[in-house]
């Protein structure tokens, strides 16, 4: 797929506003193209990315398109860079174009555009939470198939400037320093327990120490003492992580720890903003926040 082909792709996609036309955007042979492009680019990124500011920083989409394109738009993003914490899929309605303008934006802007894995990139969740029925409904059971294929490859941990650690979910009891993330290999499926699921997983607590995350079924909350200790032998300034849903960002950890979700109105019920994060090239973080009537 060509860099024209691309850009045709993107122009189509970035021009749906505020409502869906009758027909498919993107064709079933172009998402398997797509596929082949995005996979053969993300590969190619490292389990763990180090990346340099400037670059924008987008939390959970969970299918929110139209969200989405509001985001790259707030910013010129043919230019700028951007990293995405994952939870592309299930709950919204266009997990599909979600997906595609991301693969399409990567594909096209490899040096701009980077992705960390979000644990609804799993087979066994998105199987269940949406992702699978939109695929069936709107393509058919190969599609759901091949996207799944895709997230295998996608890196799990990004840092920016060595000093902010950019995950889905949090740390874990396992990982002690960061350069352990350079022995997991790649495809990966995600394991029931571990250091890997617990990086896609857990959540942090109001606790000491770790316990049980028994609400999710999975994994660990973390408390503010183990998280501080575990940024200050890395020598980290700051943890962003996606995976629960608040008011555009909350920090917690006495600013040492920020949650960034990115789907305002979620599932057309709550009443949260969105936000982006902005990281400026002295490491100063700023919010883009968006909240939408749906």
């Amino acid at each position: 797929m060509d860099t024209t082909h691309l850009d045709d792709i993107i122009s189509r996609l970035m021009n749906v506003i505020n409502s869906f036309p009758e027909n498919i955007i993107v064709t079933k042979d172009e998402i398997m193209q797509l596929c082949d492009v995005f996979q053969e680019e993300v590969s190619k990124d490292e389990t763990l990315m180090e990346l340099k500011a400037p670059i924008n920083v987008i939390g959970d989409l969970h299918g929110q398109f139209t969200d989405l394109i509001r985001f790259l738009k707030a910013v010129n993003y043919t230019e700028e860079k951007f990293l995405f914490l994952g939870d592309f899929v299930d709950r919204g309605c266009h997990s599909i174009e979600v997906l595609c303008l991301v693969y399409a934006l990567k594909a096209r802007y490899p040096q701009q555009f980077f992705i960390i894995r979000g644990n609804h990139e799993c087979e066994e969740i998105n199987r269940v939470f949406g992702f699978y029925d939109e695929c069936i409904r709107r393509y058919d059971e190969s599609v759901w198939k091949r996207f799944n294929a895709t997230f295998a490859y996608l890196p799990i941990l990004a840092l920016i400037n060595k000093k902010i650690l950019c995950v889905h979910g949090g740390i874990s009891p396992d990982l002690k320093l960061l350069s352990q993330i350079q022995t997991i290999s790649r495809p990966l499926q995600i394991p029931c327990g571990g250091m890997v699921c617990d990086l896609l997983w857990s959540d942090p607590g109001s606790m000491f120490g770790w316990k049980p995350n028994t609400v999710r079924g999975m994994s660990h909350y973390y408390g503010e003492d183990v998280c501080i200790e575990f940024m200050e032998r890395n020598e980290l300034e700051l943890i962003c992580r996606g995976h629960e849903v608040v008011d555009g960002y909350q920090f917690k950890f006495n600013q040492k720890l920020v949650t960034l979700f990115s789907s305002p109105v979620y599932c057309n019920a709550l009443n949260n903003s969105g936000a982006m994060m902005v990281v400026a090239d002295d490491l100063t973080c700023s919010f883009v926040i968006l909240k939408v009537d749906k």
